[in-house]
């Protein structure tokens, strides 16, 4: 019989795909199926953990492709592989022998059958060919990965040039010198293609600011195109399309198919007279048996012999619950020799957890009749029944009324920030407040209070020619520096003799220290000078002590006494004016600081500056007058600036924003004010989705599904009654969720 293309392309249309994305380090599973012949519709992804490194590949896999199988309920049967030029030999472009053995056992262990491989950098090639009118057969390939990089040069969609970079400090030197090799052997592309398999950061200013080798390029330096990771996955879905459906490669206009699936030996014998005979590609088998050139097509109109069977992927259908015959004995569903990818499949629903139950309960039936029909009894294995019975039926009121569970957990969350001038047209709010307040405070100042020492000095004239007189406040001073003043004027006669023999004048001042302190309390005997007489004409002496200086510190009011009761007024009024807001139902405005005027007025202080008190109080009133910013809109506008920053895929947590004004020097009412958002966005995680992918699994299976699937983190799983039973039905589950 023959299949037509019709019948085939029906066939793939139905059946879902396990796409494996791997890369230097890192591995992702895409379920993928076919949507309308047109491109490929992601049912489900999931990271790969790769906890052991690449040799764990095949545990990895299974956790993931169990977790993928119970959430979108679907089964797989065949694998593609999407690789990066890690896993590729340079020179024959086939997997590496490592990675295909690890291929080979997955195909073993896992139930999957891997139907070929596209590389990433052939998938880039083509899509960029297709979004671009001109010619696009020539590029230069930067395939970014977590330590390397791997330069291709393809000219008319041949690789003419191929080199693996290490990424260090100088990757840019390094393909530099790569791409320099060609200088004189080949013309360059214009047209640089940089992506990553696996999201690694591309720093695509630093390619178009290298100065590259004079005359490397024909013009200038090359135009840089980046491919975003979701750009590359998109490319590798379109490619395998095309595989799928050639004939929407065909239609006009359209780009060709990738020649890039390798499709696994298959031995078949094929007639000679058969009109395929001559058209088949003549393949080199490898030992691995993964045919070693390029050219496999999926879906082609391939005759087939009358009496050969026609190869089919059986749809996969839910089993019914299994039904349990007390009276004979049947295997447990629970127990298989199937992978453990397979025998994830089944009913997410109540069925599992009854057939636990009813398992257990034959298991103990078969055994109790056992037992009874060995003593002859014939009527009491139905006696049995009905306690068996009784327990089943408690079990599923167990499980229907009393069992529930509580699921905590964290998810990862991405913090957003945007910082933007609001626009004139912005709302704001503008009011004022005033009335009367009282600050106190302790006095923080001090100074110095005492007497000044008071006593008698005797003043000596030596001059013959006349005597001298000195007024009220003249100073004189010690010979260590201590000033004193006459309280009252004083006359000193003059000396008497001749040169050989002169008798002083003398004459008695009181006098006082020029500051407090006991410093100037002075012994007997002390000498002291006038200011402005010379010493050999006028001395004095102190013929008693000078005493009564006292010093000591006392707290006074200060200044800065005085600033802070002011200071003390305006945060008041601040408060007042909040507390205002909130009364009125404007509790999510936000005030402007910087637009923010505070007056005093009618200032009444209870002590001056100075005054030794120990507190001082200000009585004032207070006007402040406010701009205001709402929360409520901040959020909104911002909210469309977010909203194009994560796309589809994630949504924000309104409650966790938050925005700090920024510095604002005008105070017009119609000055644009800087304010700076931050949100927080989280990947779309429907709970009921969650739940039902944690239903009736075992606590640590539970959690397992919740760390892969979700990246989760702080799983803590309760149960009611505090048994280490599998969960409830998702009905019966609380999920809390944090991020």
């Amino acid at each position: 019989m023959n299949f037509s293309l019709k019948s085939l392309f029906k066939k793939k249309a139905d059946t879902v795909y396990a796409a494996l994305l791997v890369s230097e380090s890192s591995g992702r599973v895409l379920y993928i199926k076919p949507d309308g012949a047109t491109g490929m519709q992601v049912l489900g992804t999931q990271k790969l953990r790769l906890h052991a490194g690449w040799d764990g590949l095949i545990d990895d896999l299974d956790d993931a492709l169990y977790n993928l199988d119970t959430t979108h309920k679907v089964r797989v049967n065949e694998l593609i592989l999407f690789v990066s030029d890690f896993h590729v030999e340079v020179q024959t472009r086939v997997l590496h022998k490592p990675f295909s053995k690890t291929i080979k056992d997955i195909t073993k262990h896992l139930d999957l059958q891997p139907i070929g491989f596209i590389e990433c950098y052939e998938a880039v090639l083509r899509n960029y060919r297709a979004r671009n009118l001109q010619d696009a057969r020539h590029a230069i390939m930067l395939e970014f990965e977590q330590e390397h990089v791997s330069v291709m040069v393809v000219v008319a969609d041949a690789v003419v040039h191929h080199d693996k970079i290490a990424r260090l400090d100088d990757w840019l030197g390094s393909i530099n010198t790569s791409l320099a090799s060609l200088k004189h052997k080949q013309v360059l592309p214009q047209t640089v293609l940089a992506y990553s398999p696996d999201a690694t950061a591309i720093d695509v200013s630093a390619i178009e600011e290298y100065e590259w080798t004079e005359g490397l390029f024909a013009s200038g330096k090359p135009a840089v195109v980046l491919y975003e990771y979701e750009m590359v996955q998109a490319a590798l879905l379109q490619a395998f399309a095309n595989q799928l459906f050639p004939q929407v490669s065909a239609a006009p206009g359209a780009v060709a198919a990738p020649n890039v699936i390798q499709q696994p030996h298959v031995e078949r014998e094929v007639p000679e007279s058969s009109p395929i005979a001559s058209d088949m590609p003549q393949n080199n088998m490898s030992e691995d048996g993964l045919v070693e050139s390029l050219g496999f097509h999926v879906g082609e109109n391939v005759p087939i012999d009358q009496d050969e069977p026609v190869p089919s992927v059986p749809a996969y259908t839910m089993p019914p619950p299994a039904v349990h015959d007390f009276g004979r004995d049947h295997a447990s569903p629970l127990h298989t020799s199937e992978p453990s990818h397979k025998s994830a499949h089944g009913a997410i629903s109540a069925a599992p957890i009854l057939a636990k139950i009813r398992s257990t309960m034959q298991s103990i039936s078969t055994t109790m009749k056992a037992t009874f029909s060995s003593q002859g009894g014939a009527k009491r294995p139905a006696m049995i029944l009905l306690p068996i019975a009784a327990l089943i039926f408690l079990a599923v009121v167990f499980e229907v009324t009393v069992h529930k569970a509580t699921i905590s957990m964290t998810l990862p969350s991405e913090q957003l920030s945007q910082t933007v001038r609001l626009p004139q047209t912005f709302e704001y709010k503008q009011a004022s407040v005033s009335s009367n307040f009282t600050a106190k405070t302790k006095a923080t100042g001090a100074t110095f209070v005492g007497e000044r020492a008071k006593g008698v000095v005797t003043l000596y004239n030596s001059d013959t020619s006349g005597s001298v007189s000195f007024q009220k406040g003249q100073a004189i001073s010690t010979s260590d520096g201590l000033t004193f003043t006459l309280d009252d004027s004083v006359k000193v006669a003059s000396a008497s003799g001749d040169a050989s023999s002169i008798t002083s004048s003398t004459a008695k001042a009181s006098v006082t220290a020029s500051k407090i302190g006991t410093e100037f309390n002075i012994k007997q005997g002390a000498k002291f000078t006038v200011d402005g007489v010379s010493s050999s004409d006028v001395v004095g002496k102190n013929e008693s002590e000078i005493t009564g200086g006292t010093k000591e510190e006392v707290t006074v009011v200060s200044e800065e006494d005085y600033a802070t009761l002011e200071e003390q007024i305006e945060k008041q009024a601040a408060d007042f004016a909040a507390q205002k807001l909130k009364e009125t139902g404007s509790s999510d405005l936000v005030v402007i600081p910087d637009m923010t005027k505070t007056t005093l007025s009618k200032k009444v202080y209870t002590a001056d500056i100075g005054d030794e008190e120990s507190e001082v109080s200000l009585t004032a009133a207070s006007g402040i007058s406010y701009t205001a910013i709402s929360r409520e809109k901040a959020l909104s506008f911002f909210e469309k600036i977010f909203v194009d920053d994560v796309g589809s895929s994630k949504k924000l947590l309104p409650e966790t924003f938050e925005f700090v004004i920024q510095k604002n020097t005008s105070t017009s009412p119609t000055a644009r004010v800087s304010v700076q958002g931050k949100i927080k966005a989280v990947a779309r995680h429907d709970q009921a989705e969650v739940k039902s992918g944690v239903e009736h699994k075992f606590p640590q299976e539970a959690e397992s599904y919740l760390i892969n699937s979700f990246q989760a983190q702080n799983v803590k799983i309760t149960q009611f009654p505090p048994l280490p039973l599998w969960l409830p039905a998702a009905s019966r589950i609380e999920l809390t969720i944090e991020y």
